[in-house]
């Protein structure tokens, strides 16, 4: 369900990032990263995986719901979201915060390892 305003959609958006990614180091700057994304989005749920397979599931659960998902963590958080989503008709945009200690997708997609220059 969407809430219009004035003829515009509100725009929802989940940050799924994983706690323990590049060693708990993303607890400090998860306050920064959520400033950023209510700048642009009107709406912004949290949620934090727990165990491995976690953001698959979160994934797959919210499909539909949001308009993007921005997901913080290495490389396996990533691949769970990817993978969860790839075959779905109403899957949302997706954005890559890199906060892993490898971050190999990153570095192949030129996204910066510095978590406020990714933010943007």
């Amino acid at each position: 369900i969407y809430v219009y305003d004035i003829g515009k959609k509100k725009m929802r958006c989940l940050f799924i990032y994983n706690p323990e990614s590049g060693r708990g180091k993303i607890k400090k700057k998860e306050e920064f990263i959520l400033s950023k994304l209510k700048e642009k989005y009107q709406e912004v749920d949290v949620a934090r995986t727990k165990y491995s397979g976690h953001a698959r599931e979160i994934s797959e659960s919210n499909c539909g719901k949001y308009d993007t998902y921005v997901v913080a963590g290495g490389d396996g958080t990533l691949n769970e979201v990817v993978s969860a989503l790839a075959e779905k008709e109403n899957a949302p945009n997706i954005g890559y915060i890199p906060t892993g200690t490898v971050n190999d997708v990153a570095h192949s997609l030129g996204i910066k390892k510095n978590v406020k220059k990714a933010s943007k």
